[in-house]
């Protein structure tokens, strides 16, 4: 909390006598980090000041034996501060067909597979590396009810700050059915015979071929970002603006 202090709040606030700050003054922060692009930084920043005037407030808990309040209300009272509403930038130029295999071909073997459920799924880092065998699923397509639909069944996301672990994914939505383009479907299978965990609750995405741990997200990332730079060194002088993230390659998902 100390941190997020430090970097977001005592520019701001650190002159200003607690008694004196006011809500309007905290709105204002967060919108300015906000507008800066990094939505999350200003969501975690307003938490960190939530709960420092909670405990001066008096309305923390726990508390210290004979704590006295030093201000009379919370200025920056907020609900789920985890929380936010996705942020889509619609100017955005986000990769073709070619750059998305592109991209899946530069990175390892038993990975490429998330790079394609990013581009054509819209599934977050996290929600890949928490997909099992028993998350595909098959169902007849709407389309002549003869042929099988594939779907990605997203209900966890693997997180990694403060230990890797299990969560419920970021969708508003919850629990989400996402259909697998049927291209797609031959190169989702693939992992299952070769990579994936054993079992209905095998990882599709383990740390080591058949393995039982969570593959970090951070290393994931990591190489995605390696691809993502071989793939830009590859592509200078193009036209096409260099990628930036991995949110560069997705569809827009709630």
């Amino acid at each position: 909390m100390r941190s997020r202090w430090d970097s977001r709040s005592q520019e701001r606030f650190a002159a200003v006598a607690v008694r004196d700050v006011t809500a309007s003054m905290v709105r204002e922060r967060h919108d300015k980090i906000a507008a800066e692009g990094k939505p999350g930084s200003a969501r975690e920043s307003l938490a960190a000041l939530s709960q420092m005037f909670a405990y001066a407030a008096g309305t923390a808990w726990p508390l210290p034996a004979g704590h006295r309040a030093s201000v009379d209300e919370n200025p920056c009272r907020i609900t789920a501060p985890g929380r936010g509403k996705p942020v889509w930038a619609p100017h955005r130029e986000v990769a073709t067909p070619e750059e998305v295999a592109d991209l899946a071909g530069r990175m390892p073997q038993g990975e490429r597979l998330s790079v394609l459920l990013a581009a054509w799924c819209g599934v977050r880092i996290g929600e890949v590396l928490g997909l099992r065998r028993r998350d595909l699923w098959t169902a007849p397509s709407v389309r002549d009810g003869e042929n099988e639909a594939t779907f990605l069944r997203i209900e966890r996301q693997v997180q990694s700050k403060g230990g890797l672990r299990e969560e419920a994914p970021k969708s508003h939505a919850g629990t989400l059915d996402v259909p697998v383009p049927a291209a797609l479907v031959p190169v989702v299978l693939a992992p299952l015979l070769h990579w994936a965990g054993r079992g209905d609750d095998g990882l599709l995405f383990p740390a080591v071929r058949r393995g039982t741990r969570w593959f970090h997200p951070n290393t994931l990332r990591k190489r995605f970002n390696a691809a993502r730079d071989a793939h830009n060194v590859a592509q200078a002088g193009a036209e096409r603006p260099q990628m930036t993230g991995c949110s560069t390659i997705c569809a827009r998902r709630h």
